[in-house]
């Protein structure tokens, strides 16, 4: 991956894809999942870096030149285009210590998954939180090795609550290590220490 890679830069490699893509068509639809070597593919050259600050060492695109690349992505196959768009989860970035940005985002090729479905619960902690829960649907769960996941705050057994009667509701980002996945898409049994933004 260029560090001089632009959108232009790459929605062209998007086109560049997209045979490869639609070769993997039926092996995707069957097995309801992106095949490793094409994920790994696409976080080599960047899909999975598109929003990340450069600071962190993303490709920093610009919202619309972002999208361009989805909509070319989706043209070969929807799936790829879903799953990456999912795994572009950078919008957490800013709300992490300098720390937790530099575990997560200092590989290159890592790729995320997240679930905005608050299912699970993040108790208080010593040093953070450890989270537990079942979130149904987790998209490119199988490919990533971080997972963002929304929950609800506990202190002991009470939801903590914020100033405008609501559950404090936070993101979860979890070495994917530390999850069971079941079946596609399905996170289960998340029992693990976690970075919160």
């Amino acid at each position: 991956m260029s560090d001089t890679i632009d959108g232009a830069d790459l929605l062209a490699v998007a086109r560049e894809f997209r045979s490869r893509i639609v070769s993997q068509r039926d092996v995707i639809e069957t097995s309801r999942r992106l095949p490793d070597n094409l994920a790994r593919e696409l976080a080599q050259a960047g899909f999975f870096r598109i929003f990340l600050p450069a600071a962190n060492g993303g490709l920093d695109v610009k919202p619309m030149d972002g999208i361009a690349v989805f909509e070319e992505l989706a043209k070969a196959d929807a799936s790829v285009a879903w799953c990456v768009w999912n795994g572009n989860t950078h919008w957490t970035a800013a709300q992490l210590s300098p720390e937790a940005a530099h575990a997560i985002h200092d590989d290159p090729n890592v790729i995320t998954a997240n679930s905005t479905r608050p299912s699970g619960q993040a108790h208080l902690v010593e040093h953070g939180y450890r989270v537990s829960g079942r979130w149904s649907l987790v998209s490119g769960c199988e490919l990533a090795s971080w997972m963002v996941l929304w929950a609800v705050v506990y202190e002991g057994d009470e939801r903590r609550m914020t100033a405008s009667g609501g559950p404090e509701i936070r993101f979860m980002l979890l070495p994917a290590s530390q999850c069971e996945i079941s079946t596609p898409g399905l996170l289960v049994g998340c029992a693990a220490p976690a970075v919160t933004t």
